[in-house]
């Protein structure tokens, strides 16, 4: 299976860079895309992450690196995790500058949603 990867627009939609060989699967930067634009940008994302469990690596690992996002990428993000809460050994990371406290409870509030073990960790 071939990597996944979209480049960012700038403040427009976030890189989103898959590699079915190492587990990693990061999205990072902001999503500012209006409700249509955000299911035609997930749409290829999630086709790919279905195809992937068919055959997962070992360990999956979800990075998320969000800056800016609404509630239609939200949206689309737990229809992801949801997708890939059907490999059993996957985890998600969730990235957050230390003093961002709506982060913290963004990713407080997604990990109570989803069985898939998530960790909040500080970026660099």
């Amino acid at each position: 299976m071939k990597k996944f990867y979209i480049e960012p627009q700038l403040e427009k939609s976030p890189l989103v860079s898959f590699n079915p060989t190492s587990g990693i699967f990061k999205i990072v930067g902001d999503i500012l895309l209006n409700q249509e634009e955000t299911k035609l940008f997930f749409a290829p994302v999630i086709d790919w992450l279905k195809n992937y469990i068919q055959k997962p690596n070992l360990q999956t690992v979800l990075v998320l690196d969000l800056g800016y996002y609404n509630e239609q990428a939200t949206n689309s993000i737990i229809r992801l995790i949801n997708v890939l809460g059907q490999i059993s050994s996957s985890s998600i990371q969730w990235l957050m500058d230390e003093d961002d406290e709506d982060q913290e409870e963004m990713g407080k509030y997604l990990a109570s949603l989803i069985t898939i073990p998530l960790t909040i960790q500080f970026s660099t």
